[in-house]
């Protein structure tokens, strides 16, 4: 299988994808502490006062984007650490939700 066998393309529609996009930007600008990216893995820390809204956007994205895996667990210091993991293709997607 090469990466034009796999299926990136998002289940919403153009206004929910904007929303969608909009909704990451805004929790990055307010809660992101770190990003990194190996290969097709981002990991990202987040402020732990964020866990609601970055789990329904992890939720949203498990329904929308079924291809890539998610591990959202709890630092010792409050924090959260998120893994996304996408199919090669998909670093154009996650880039644009977590970079």
């Amino acid at each position: 299988m090469n990466a034009d066998d796999i299926p990136i393309a998002c289940s919403l529609d153009a206004g929910d994808h904007a929303a969608r996009g909009r909704a990451w930007h805004d929790l990055r600008r307010a809660a992101l502490r770190s990003a990194t990216q190996d290969g097709t893995t981002f990991t990202t820390t987040w402020r732990g006062e964020a866990r609601d809204e970055l789990s329904a956007l992890v939720e949203a994205e498990r329904i929308c984007c079924p291809f890539f895996e998610f591990a959202l667990e709890e630092l010792e210091d409050g924090d959260l650490l998120l893994r996304a993991t996408v199919p090669p293709g998909g670093e154009p997607i996650a880039e644009a939700l977590f970079a």
